[in-house]
């Protein structure tokens, strides 16, 4: 099986995923096993998603405890913050306004 994922930003806190999967097996079996397959995971994670707080990931690394498996996450969250699109400021709070 192939599986690839990408996710297209297209606002400040709105993205829109693609995904295309290929198998080399099982080929009498509708491709809808696999799209209500995928349906009910993506629609798991939604709610875990849109219910994160802050809605930002907070790329300031102290923030957080980190553990050994969060390397790839961390390591994204350094590249973000190398290229400039780490945002110091969640979505929702404005940075002007005192606390």
């Amino acid at each position: 099986m192939v599986y690839f994922f990408a996710s297209q930003p297209i606002a400040a806190d709105r993205c829109a995923g693609y995904v295309v999967i290929g198998r080399n097996y099982n080929f009498d079996q509708s491709d809808q096993v696999i799209r209500d397959f995928e349906d009910t995971i993506f629609g798991q994670d939604q709610r875990v998603v849109e219910s994160q707080r802050p809605e930002r990931v907070p790329f300031d690394l102290a923030a957080e405890l980190h553990l050994k498996f969060d390397a790839v996450a961390v390591a994204y969250r350094k590249a973000m913050r190398a290229n400039g699109l780490a945002a110091d400021v969640p979505i929702g709070i404005d940075a002007s306004t005192p606390g």
